[in-house]
């Protein structure tokens, strides 16, 4: 009896290993120029390669059990050497098959592997798929354009994709090198339009779109898959109009993190064609993005004249817009901006529910305004930095929509200029000193109009008046459900630094930094047991 049990068991193993999509054999296709015995490389070396038009043939590509040289659940696919198009305007490769949660398709890059073009049409076309994974090795891995860009000095004004999805999933871009995409460097070029030539673009609501450890460089929109569970971190990016532009409907736990963002300039035009920022989430119907969370992110350099803000979060004219933003530890210190708005932070119309907290904002002189909300309801804002230097600080009132439920506090305010703080729930009146401001608004009772005396960085001198003064937001923190709980640290200034631990029951510090260490550090979180 007891063999026959064992036999049966047995049977029925064999039988979910056989039908079970996770257990799918893996296997490996090598890709070349033009096929055949590859030299070169590590993974690639010495291996037999399949050409480049492989990947264009959908009989190559299967929905299950893949075998042989055919590309389908489990197979990596090693791009081996220097891949090219001689031609402007072609298609790198074509998606045809999804991989599975246990099984992704991979494109991995070799140790020397360049995607090169004079100016690719899309380079991966990768709609209505799933479970894909492209990993660029280290960043050793390029994607680049070689000709395309400004009609003054390029010969294609191709609006290249580099990663085109629609209605995908669980794709994973990281580790690549993308460069070149469309080099902008005339202020009277208006040819891209938006979100053209860009990194990733989605063209129809796709969702769990992760990006990291990518360096992105010269080109229109980094990122407009702005779609349910997007996330984005470690990634530097620069010589773009956008870094992240754009917000599907409804799409919930969106993440930005981490992120390094500067010198946006040479998209400036003197037209004021393209408003720069290198985070821009809009609705595009009512009820829009409604989950926002935006932390560690370092925005710096010379941004542009035409830089709209660090963080611009606008309903688009929806009601309700942009919902349940929350922003923590981001550093934005401009350079030249003589922007449409020109700040750290801008907020419009009908969003509803904005938490802002342990920011640094630095804008120069020439500054429009450092921060701005132009209608909606319930922004809080605290702990946060506003050296406006000679700069109006804030324009709060119901410009374009009613505002209510504005609450600031336990920040810093500074500037030189008069008539800088502009705030109103009904009307707009600017008050010449931040005293009289915070007298007749009955705003910021906790805060403080003094000098922060900051770092270039940011970060606090030893004689800052910020250090201690903030509110302890240890159970915001820790109310927020984001894993390992960020906030209870200090910034990592876009994965440029480590993070120092906030205090446990000591008051914080204002700003993005804390400054030292942390005389009571916050407990790890997040940890598991595991035996053995």
């Amino acid at each position: 009896m007891i063999r026959s049990q064992r036999l049966i068991l047995a049977v029925f193993v064999l039988s979910v290993g056989i039908l079970s999509p996770l257990s799918l054999r893996a296997n490996t296709v090598y890709i070349s120029q033009n096929g055949g015995a590859f030299s070169g490389g590590l993974a690639c070396s010495g291996k037999s390669t399949q050409p480049l038009s492989f990947l264009q043939k959908s009989s190559n590509w299967v929905s299950n059990s893949p075998t042989g040289s055919q590309i389908g659940p489990g197979t990596t696919v090693y791009l081996c050497g220097t891949l090219s198009s001689a031609t402007a305007n072609t298609t790198f490769a074509t998606c045809y098959q999804s991989g599975t949660s246990g099984s992704p398709i991979t494109f991995q890059a070799d140790s020397n592997t360049v995607i090169t073009s004079p100016a690719w049409g899309i380079v991966f076309s990768c709609g209505s798929v799933s479970y894909i994974d492209f990993d660029g090795d280290s960043k050793q891995g390029v994607i680049q354009n070689t000709a395309n860009g400004s009609s003054d000095n390029y010969p294609n004004q191709v609006q290249t994709i580099v990663f085109s999805i629609g209605g995908s999933s669980h794709l994973t871009i990281s580790n690549w090198t993308v460069s070149n995409v469309y080099i902008h460097d005339s202020t009277s070029d208006t040819t891209p339009g938006n979100p053209y030539p860009c990194g990733v673009c989605d063209y129809g609501s796709s969702s769990y779109i992760t990006l990291h450890d990518n360096v992105w460089h010269d080109m229109n929109w980094q990122n407009d898959a702005i779609g349910d569970h997007m996330v984005e971190y470690n990634d530097e990016v620069y010589h773009v109009n956008h870094g992240i532009g754009g917000g599907d409907t409804g799409a919930t736990n969106i993440w930005i993190h981490d992120n390094n963002y500067h010198d946006f300039s040479n998209w400036a035009t003197s037209s004021n064609a393209y408003h720069l920022d290198p985070i821009h989430v809009f609705a595009n119907a009512n009820d829009g993005p409604n989950g926002i969370y935006m932390w560690n992110n370092y925005m710096h350099g010379d941004l542009g004249a035409n830089l709209n803000a660090c963080i611009y979060l606008e309903s688009n004219g929806y009601n309700p817009g942009v919902e349940n933003a929350y922003a923590f530890n981001n550093v934005c210190i401009t350079a030249t901006v003589t922007g449409p708005g020109s700040g750290c932070w801008g907020m419009g119309d009908e969003n509803e529910y904005h938490t802002f907290f342990n920011n640094t904002c630095v804008v120069p002189t020439s500054t429009n305004y450092a921060s701005w909300i132009t209608g909606g309801s319930t922004y809080v804002a605290e702990n946060n930095i506003f050296e406006c230097n000679g700069a109006q600080c804030m324009q709060v009132g119901p410009q374009y929509a009613s505002l209510s439920g504005v609450s600031f506090n336990y920040n810093v305010w500074h500037t030189t200029a008069v008539q800088a703080f502009c705030y109103g729930l009904s009307s707009e009146p600017c008050y010449p000193t931040f005293v009289s401001y915070q007298s007749g608004s009955g705003q910021d009772a906790n805060s403080i109009g003094v000098n922060p005396q900051l770092n270039s960085d940011g970060s606090e001198t030893s004689n800052s008046p910020t250090i201690g003064k903030g509110k302890n937001l240890s159970s915001l923190c820790t109310g927020l459900g984001i894993s390992g709980n960020p906030c209870l640290s200090d910034t990592s200034l876009g994965n440029t630094r480590t993070p120092v631990a906030r205090p446990v029951t000591a008051a914080w510090d204002i700003g993005a930094f804390q400054s030292g260490s942390a005389s009571q550090v916050n407990p790890p979180t997040g940890l598991a047991a595991v035996v053995e």
